[in-house]
């Protein structure tokens, strides 16, 4: 058997981010249905004996990453409510945002804050690994692309499995693991 080297460094990345708070996110590029999360992010869940939060990026608006706002009454001040998924996050947790490329620009933006910061509403995700997948613009759903600042703060895996061995572990029924 041989190494799936797309999974291998995914796997490394996602241990950096465990063991280093400077390592950065993760962003997978590749074309659709070619293992970034089966194969992928969660595969490397299981096998890192985490849990994974699955955020469909697309489908979130700005206000689902920055809360949601209300009226605080004890303060009389503004404060914000993170979103569902958000409290799931806990110790031994992978956050996994799909379709990056695919979500609007101020949904991008309000991405940001949670690539740099680790902030969702008024908790922090800080400390759980996060990685994001995106097909490139050319096969993107909306022909869109992440913003420079975005993509420059992740560590980008090139993700494109050699078609050989991408051939043999859908025969074999399962994915290389390192």
């Amino acid at each position: 058997m041989t190494t799936n080297i797309h999974f291998e460094l995914l796997s490394l990345a996602i241990q950096a981010q465990l063991n280093c708070d400077t390592a950065p996110p993760v962003c997978m590029v590749g074309m659709a249905a070619r293992g970034k999360n089966k194969g992928g992010v969660e595969l490397a869940a299981k096998l890192l004996e985490m849990n994974y939060v699955y955020c469909p990026l697309p489908r979130n608006d700005p206000s689902e990453l920055n809360g949601y706002p209300y009226i605080c009454k004890e303060t009389s001040s503004m404060r914000f409510f993170p979103p569902h998924w958000a409290l799931q996050v806990r110790d031994n947790f992978i956050v996994f945002f799909d379709e990056a490329s695919d979500a609007t620009r101020m949904t991008q933006a309000a991405m940001h804050g949670v690539l740099t910061d680790g902030a969702i509403g008024e908790i922090s995700i800080k400390g759980a690994p996060m990685v994001m997948a995106m097909n490139p613009s050319n096969v993107a759903t909306t022909g869109g692309t992440v913003s420079h600042p975005f993509r420059t703060r992740t560590f980008v895996i090139d993700w494109s499995p050699d078609k050989h061995d991408w051939l043999r572990q859908i025969r074999q029924g399962s994915w290389d693991t390192p």
